[in-house]
């Protein structure tokens, strides 16, 4: 069996809620997926930045300013400890763009992947392409304990 094989079995699985999400997850780390790029030396959906509280409060104010139609988290999650941005799709109007997940960060002395303790959101923001290209990428140890929330939410939605 190819591993791109494999993977659709488990997509397939998933989707009739008999699948195991993190073998999902594995089998996405080892079958090569076909992922468009932006032009810019990125991928489009391989890119997690992250953001400070500080930072995505500018970020939320330049997308009300320029008139952009997701505006991110509000006041009251904008206090989270920081925040990963992944970008999803490009938007040319009213500027170039990328349309992004933004996810807050749990906060401290929380154990990710555990109930009550995973990271928030989803919110969505737009983020002008020079703005996202100045955040630092997210360290590797915040993008496995993102892996890990996300593979936990996923499992425990097709347990119930």
């Amino acid at each position: 069996m190819t591993s791109s094989t494999a993977l659709t079995d488990e997509i397939r699985a998933l989707y009739a809620e008999e699948g195991r999400p993190a073998a999902l997850v594995g089998r996405f780390r080892r079958t090569a997926v076909l992922v468009p790029s932006d032009g810019q030396d990125g991928l489009w959906s391989a890119d997690a930045r992250y953001a400070s509280a500080g930072r995505m409060r500018q970020l939320t104010e330049t997308a009300r300013r320029n008139g952009f139609s997701r505006k991110g988290p509000g006041d009251e999650e904008a206090c989270a400890p920081g925040f990963i941005v992944v970008p999803y799709h490009p938007e040319s109007s009213p500027e170039v763009s990328w349309m992004c997940f933004v996810f807050a960060l749990p906060r401290e002395g929380a154990e990710p992947g555990m109930p009550g303790s995973a990271f928030g959101g989803p919110y969505r923001l737009d983020v002008a392409v020079r703005d996202f290209y100045s955040l630092a990428k997210a360290r590797r140890k915040t993008r496995d304990l993102f892996i890990s929330d996300l593979t936990w939410k996923a499992s425990s939605r097709v347990r119930s």
